[in-house]
């Protein structure tokens, strides 16, 4: 009875002990890839809603989210970039998270150069130019969602081997 339960112990420990020495680095990296792609979506997310205000009402106030969260987005990518080292699936996910970045990037430098006050266009082109930006966030966010899928799928996987 003493030795089954010595056995019993002894395989528990090591089954423990191989969890925490292969699964829980995995774990550990997908959890961190998909916290630090969610926090660049805040980020960007923040972006989009300080240009959508700046423009419909030319107030310098909506463009403080817009650069905080340019900032936290930039620094964000470049943390995502060397988190994903030399993992080929998890670079392609954010190089394409980037990529649709800057393609909207473009865009919102634009929108935060545009003075509508001093300046102003119709409605109508107004409106075209926000949905020329909705159509850019939108390819971003479905690269964002792409990645985090992954991350996530890659984590429960690990969390079962």
């Amino acid at each position: 009875m003493l030795a089954t339960l010595a056995v019993v112990l002894f395989l528990s420990l090591l089954s423990s002990g191989y969890l925490l020495l292969v699964s829980a680095p995995r774990v550990s990296q997908e959890t961190e890839l998909a916290r630090e792609a969610n926090q660049v979506l805040v980020a960007m997310v923040n972006q989009e809603t300080g240009l959508r205000g700046w423009l419909g009402t030319a107030d310098p106030v909506f463009l403080e989210p817009y650069q905080s969260g340019k900032e936290s987005a930039a620094a964000g990518s470049g943390l995502l970039l060397t988190m994903a080292g030399t993992d080929s699936q998890a670079a392609s996910q954010i190089v394409d998270i980037l990529v649709a970045r800057a393609a909207w990037d473009t865009w919102a430098q634009d929108a935060a150069q545009r003075d509508e006050a001093s300046s102003p266009v119709s409605p109508a082109a107004l409106t075209q130019f926000l949905l020329d930006g909705k159509a850019l966030f939108d390819v971003y966010r479905a690269a964002d969602a792409r990645a985090m899928q992954t991350f996530t799928q890659r984590r429960d996987q690990a969390l079962t081997d």
